[in-house]
């Protein structure tokens, strides 16, 4: 499986994994100019505006969340919360 590990090195973090499948949900945007460099939803997670983007509930009763840096399939779009400072590493 392909797939990325994060490692912490302290503080906390709070992952959430959106399946593949849910990408159409997500509402990404935009593809020509990501202020990221990858494209990336424009949902606020953490207060969504249901009536601006009502398919987002469907993507949200789909999603993992996670406390520890889980292996994260590449396909899998995801949101890191950090809860206070924190360290972390990408192992590939």
């Amino acid at each position: 499986m392909n797939g990325q590990c994060r490692l912490r090195g302290g503080g906390r973090r709070r992952f959430t994994l959106f399946p593949p499948e849910q990408i159409a949900n997500l509402y990404v945007g935009p593809l020509d100019f990501a202020p990221t460099g990858a494209a990336m939803s424009m949902v606020n997670l953490r207060n969504p505006d249901f009536a601006r983007h009502p398919r987002f509930k469907e993507a949200l009763a789909a999603t993992q969340v996670a406390e520890l840096g889980p292996v994260t399939p590449c396909s899998f779009r995801r949101c890191v919360a950090s809860r206070r400072i924190t360290r972390a590493f990408n192992v590939l």
